[in-house]
């Protein structure tokens, strides 16, 4: 990897917004990929907008060719002296996965393109070692109408990656307690929807898996009523108003512990660049309306997408430094409304985010 996780980290800082970040995030994810050095190819800042929340989140990004060798061979990562016995074995199991990962026989080698190593509450951490969460992209293909034929069984696989990847992270007991809710998520998904990525969440308790998937915007109701899911259809509703009205396609995120959770996640992307025509700007323009967010949030996200070129240490030719972003409507347990923006930067060459 030619970008160092501190050079990129110290580069980037001058960009953070202060309507949605802090001053001392720099120094605090540098702590983080200090704990697994030259890996990481992109990253991605959570905030949680509104007026009174401060939790950022952080993710890191490995992908195949350029990290899952180098993790699966670094011992230390589970075996570090300023590790606490939670964290080692949270670190030793993620190192297990990847390690399978590398190995040319296992599903994961070819079918794996990468992986995200999700860190809660960044702005607390402290010099102990943190653990994070593992979110697992389950291909990067899209089955849209012309491949809707193999359906079925890519559907299948994917569920059995999932099974198989969580079968190394989490203990058989929370296996067994969700075997048949994950189950019937795969299932019950019609034709043209799939599941994209599948995450332990390792650092939380009771445990919590989450899947994340891709299906027809008019199908998401009926499809949510097939899995029992627990939550309000009339606030579903409130959250389907807010979307355009001829997005055809949605990404969803469901929680699991030992039963499916009504916490429902609604991503809201764009390729659009045209700011004017920018479906994001005007979920923003509603949500600051209705208390979501406030109007410096909604500024600052609206100018972070860009690129700059920048000069690293010990290189003369300058990298390409890309920003994009996009938000997540969240229905939480109680049923309140949250929005999320995610904060994403990637040194020139090693971008993800054309992968689903």
């Amino acid at each position: 990897m030619p970008w160092s996780e501190s050079d990129t980290l110290r580069i980037i800082a001058a960009y953070f917004p202060d309507a949605l970040t802090n001053s001392e995030l720099s120094d605090k994810l540098a702590r983080i990929t200090n704990q697994f050095p030259n890996v990481v190819s992109s990253y991605y800042i959570e905030c949680r907008l509104g007026a009174s929340s401060t939790q950022l989140d952080f993710s890191a990004c490995i992908t195949a060719p350029h990290g899952r060798k180098v993790l699966s061979d670094r011992g230390y990562l589970s075996s570090a002296d300023d590790f606490s016995i939670p964290s080692a074995k949270t670190w030793k199991r993620i190192e297990t996965f990847c390690t399978e990962w590398a190995h040319p026989a296992s599903p994961f080698f070819t079918a794996v393109p990468l992986i995200w190593l999700e860190f809660d509450h960044a702005e607390r951490l402290s010099d102990t070692a943190s653990s994070p969460g593992i979110v697992i992209s389950l291909g990067s293909k899209l089955l849209n109408d012309d491949t809707l034929g193999s359906h079925r069984e890519e559907v299948k696989h994917r569920y059995a990656l999932t099974r198989r990847a969580l079968a190394i992270l989490y203990e058989e007991s929370v296996l067994g307690s969700t075997e048949g809710v994950l189950r019937g998520c795969f299932d019950a998904l019609p034709e043209g929807g799939q599941m994209l990525y599948a995450s332990a969440m390792l650092s939380r308790e009771p445990a919590v898996i989450k899947l994340c998937g891709r299906i027809m915007s008019a199908q998401l109701p009926e499809y949510l009523k097939l899995i029992g899911w627990p939550g309000s259809y009339q606030d579903l509703g409130e959250v389907v108003e807010m979307l355009d009205p001829t997005t055809r396609f949605l990404r969803y995120d469901l929680s699991i512990n030992s039963r499916l959770e009504p916490t429902l996640g609604i991503e809201l992307l764009s390729d659009n660049h045209d700011k004017e025509h920018d479906e994001r700007a005007r979920i923003l323009r509603r949500a600051v309306e209705i208390g979501l967010c406030t109007s410096d949030q909604a500024s600052a996200l609206l100018a972070w997408d860009g690129y700059s070129r920048e000069i690293y240490p010990e290189q003369s030719w300058p990298t390409r430094l890309t920003r994009t972003w996009y938000m997540k409507l969240v229905l939480e347990n109680s049923g309140r409304l949250l929005l999320k923006a995610y904060l994403g930067f990637t040194p020139a060459l090693f971008s993800p985010f054309s992968f689903a």
